[in-house]
């Protein structure tokens, strides 16, 4: 069995995205550390994507414009297309909350309120 040898694009595209991944590893770990204000706030990251969870909307327009600058310094910009705020209200009760913003997809999955409603009664 011949093995493929990669072009020349498919190697630069795998340099790319390991400058990538390492360059969003060095922002999420400032963060952690504490060297960017998070008062509070939560940052999750997957892959190329990150979740900011807060409970102040300024909190969060802070964190993501820090974020955004330490980006810019290592090349690495927040996409204005993949950018999405949801607003999650809290049931009574319940550390649970639903969506009130427009159907998702996840997964391929199409998530409206009625779907998210049923999942998290599933649990």
């Amino acid at each position: 069995m011949e093995i493929e040898e990669p072009t020349l694009e498919e190697i630069r595209q795998m340099i790319n995205r390991s400058r990538n991944a390492k360059s969003l590893e060095d922002i999420t770990r400032k963060v952690n550390k504490g060297t960017l204000r998070t008062e509070g706030s939560q940052l999750i990251a997957y892959a190329e994507d990150l979740v900011i969870i807060t409970e102040r909307r300024e909190i969060m327009c802070k964190m993501l414009n820090e974020i955004t600058e330490e980006g810019r310094k290592v090349n690495k910009y927040g996409g204005e297309t993949k950018k999405r705020q949801t607003e999650i209200k809290v049931v009574e009760g319940s550390q649970r909350g639903f969506s009130k913003g427009r159907d998702r997809k996840y997964r391929g999955k199409s998530k409206g309120q009625q779907g998210m409603e049923k999942d998290m009664q599933k649990n």
